[in-house]
């Protein structure tokens, strides 16, 4: 019996990413990336090499970088975005830890950081659903933008958006944005001369 091939999400998880393909995936340029990865409260999984040195940027933080910028720019809010993201990937963790504030006031630990950054299997399932009739969206009404309990994301049926502010709320096709993200690093990584063995 053939072996599956495996999903393109599975091949890039066992890459590691420089800066500029970081950029390209997340649609962002060179300095807003020096930027989320420095001054905002995001938190990546990959560790700084340290100054002057190249970071090694793992699948998972290309996502975080996406989700990221998309919710800013949707909500205007940074600080509010980075919380939800931070709280998307280390909902596992964060629910082990005693109290609400665990998120904001404690860091995961590097071990749990390593296993995020060498296998998505460790991360909660929605970076790895790519079910296109059952995406699994993030959705967030106007009381809950900038509030301390941003909501963690659910499966919605039918729904084909990126992301795009609504009347009353944003909403955020994870599916859709993990899928692109796939797709540029790919592209971008081919056109690099990178052989992703597909």
């Amino acid at each position: 019996m053939p072996k599956s091939k495996p999903a393109l999400w599975q091949v890039l998880a066992r890459q590691r990413f420089r800066h500029a393909d970081l950029a390209k995936s997340a649609v962002t340029t060179g300095g807003q990336l020096n930027n989320i990865t420095n001054k905002s409260q995001l938190l990546l999984v990959s560790e700084s090499a340290g100054q002057g040195r190249a970071r090694a940027y793992c699948l998972i933080d290309a996502y975080q970088v996406s989700i990221y910028a998309t919710l800013s720019r949707l909500t205007g809010n940074a600080q509010w975005s980075a919380r939800l993201c931070n709280q998307m990937l280390f909902a596992n963790w964060v629910n082990q830890q005693a109290g609400d504030a665990a998120p904001l006031l404690l860091s995961p630990p590097q071990d749990l950081r390593d296993k995020l950054c060498s296998d998505l299997k460790h991360a909660p399932a929605w970076y790895t659903e790519r079910d296109k009739k059952h995406p699994v969206c993030i959705f967030a009404d106007d009381t809950q933008v900038g509030g301390s309990n941003p909501p963690l994301p659910r499966p919605l049926a039918m729904v084909d958006l990126h992301g795009q502010a609504l009347l009353g709320g944003v909403i955020v096709n994870l599916t859709a944005n993990f899928q692109r993200v796939d797709t540029l690093l790919k592209d971008h990584l081919e056109r690099s001369g990178v052989d992703l063995g597909l």
